[in-house]
């Protein structure tokens, strides 16, 4: 078993929502992390339009962060299927299928579906990061990883 109050220095490349969670969860384990973002902190916040899925394994693990639940009830919109679409290109979409999300399967599940703007979740872990002393170096490209190990 490793000793629990070894700490180490992590990078972690790229300021994503799975970038931003990983670091923040590294930095709670006690460790230093970096996380290097090719993009200016500017060219990141203007290039977030959209949304996300948030399934219930997602959910789950969201709650486990602090505030998720808040963020959940007043950002997300729960949703009780999906619907989905074939898109060629220069027609319109079609509706090719749908998926409803019995009741019991979901109180098996124990967690609900979401969708979210992606500028909603990348806000609160971003901040969530910083918050908790995460460094965020925006502009820095990696180019090349070299390992020791071969």
């Amino acid at each position: 078993m490793e000793d629990p109050s070894i700490k180490l220095k992590w990078i972690v490349i790229g300021a994503s929502i799975a970038g931003l969670t990983s670091a923040y969860l590294l930095k709670e384990g006690g460790h230093s992390v970096v996380i290097l973002e090719k993009s200016s902190r500017r060219a990141q916040v203007a290039n977030q339009d959209g949304g996300v899925r948030i399934p219930p394994n997602m959910t789950r693990l969201l709650q486990e962060l602090p505030g998720a639940e808040k963020l959940l009830k007043e950002k997300a919109k729960g949703c009780a299927g999906v619907l989905f679409y074939q898109c060629k290109e220069d027609e319109l979409a079609e509706l090719v299928g749908k998926m409803e999300f019995a009741e019991e399967i979901m109180n098996d599940l124990g967690c609900d579906f979401y969708f979210m703007a992606y500028k909603d979740l990348y806000k609160y872990l971003f901040t969530l990061c910083t918050s908790a002393g995460v460094e965020i170096c925006h502009e820095f490209e990696v180019v090349e990883v070299i390992s020791t190990r071969r």
